[in-house]
C-alpha cells in the first residue's frame, strides 16, 4: 500500500484534524510548531493502536503530501513565502518571502515530512493487519455493473449498507470515490449467512440482483473508522479491471 491513491483531508487537534495552514499562520515559531505536529501525530497514533484507521491515515498522507510539494517547488519558494494552503483546490498561495524567514521556513519543512513520514508508515501497518484479517467477497456472479450496489458487514453483528461509486478528478488525477449509506431497517442478528440476508433484506428493495459484497472480520472494529472504509478500497479495487 502506498501513500499515491489516497484521497484527502481537512482541520484540528479537538476534533484530531490538522489546520492545513499550521505551516504558515502567524507567529512563526519552529519549535512551537513542531510540537503542534508532534502532539497531533501523537494524538493519530493512539488512532491506530486500537485500529481506527480513517480519517486519520488520509490526513497524514494529505499533509505528507503538501510538504513535499512544497520541497520539490523549493526554487520557487526562495522568492515567494506560502502564505496558505487551498485543500478544496489543492492549490499552493505564495506571497513575497522574508530573508530572515525562508531558512527558518526551510528548516520546519525539512523536520516535518520525517515525522509525517513516520505517522504514515505505522498507520499503514495498522492498515496491512486488518486488511488480511478481512474475509470479503462478492455474492452471486460479477457483472461490469457495479457502480451501485449493497455492502453486507460482520462486526461482529451483521449491518447492511448500500453503496455507490463515483469518478472524480482531482489535481488533475482520477479517483474512484466510494459513498454508503446504512439501510434504515434492523438485521436479525440470528441471521449469519450472506445470501439469507441478500434474499431477506436486499432483493426486496431491487428489480434486479445488485451487486452485493461482504466483509467479515473476527475481531471488533470501529466499521466508520476501519472496516466500511478498507471494505470501499476493497471494492474499488474489485471493480477496477471488470
Amino acid at each position: 500500500m502506498t501513500v499515491e491513491g489516497y484521497l484527502p483531508l481537512y482541520l484540528f487537534i479537538k476534533m484530531l484534524i490538522l489546520d492545513p495552514n499550521w505551516l504558515t499562520e502567524a507567529p512563526f515559531n519552529v519549535k512551537k510548531k513542531l510540537k503542534i505536529l508532534k502532539r497531533y501525530i501523537g494524538q493519530v497514533t493512539k488512532k491506530f493502536e486500537v485500529y481506527e484507521i480513517y480519517p486519520f491515515l488520509s490526513h497524514l498522507i494529505e499533509h505528507y503530501q503538501s510538504l513535499t510539494t512544497i520541497k520539490t517547488n523549493k526554487e520557487k519558494l526562495e522568492k515567494l513565502e506560502l502564505k496558505s494552503i487551498d485543500i478544496e483546490n489543492l492549490k499552493m498561495i505564495y506571497e513575497p518571502i522574508g530573508e530572515d524567514i525562508y531558512p527558518q521556513f526551510n528548516k520546519l519543512v525539512a523536520q516535518s515530512i520525517p515525522l509525517l513520514g513516520i505517522g504514515i508508515k505505522y498507520g499503514q501497518q495498522k492498515y496491512d493487519e486488518i486488511d488480511k484479517e478481512i474475509d470479503f467477497f462478492h455474492l452471486g456472479l460479477v457483472t461490469s455493473l457495479c457502480d451501485e450496489g449493497y455492502i453486507i458487514t460482520f462486526n461482529p453483528y451483521p449491518s447492511v449498507f448500500t453503496y455507490k461509486m463515483e469518478s472524480i478528478i482531482l489535481n488533475k488525477i482520477g479517483y474512484k470515490k466510494v459513498t454508503t449509506r446504512l439501510i434504515d431497517e434492523e438485521i436479525d442478528i440470528n441471521i449469519t449467512s450472506p445470501k439469507e440476508i441478500q434474499e431477506k433484506y436486499i432483493l426486496p428493495l431491487c428489480e434486479e440482483v445488485p451487486p452485493t459484497f461482504t466483509g467479515y472480520i473476527d475481531r471488533e472494529v470501529s466499521i466508520d473508522n476501519t472496516l466500511l472504509p478498507i471494505l470501499k478500497r476493497k471494492i474499488i479495487i474489485f471493480t477496477r479491471d471488470l
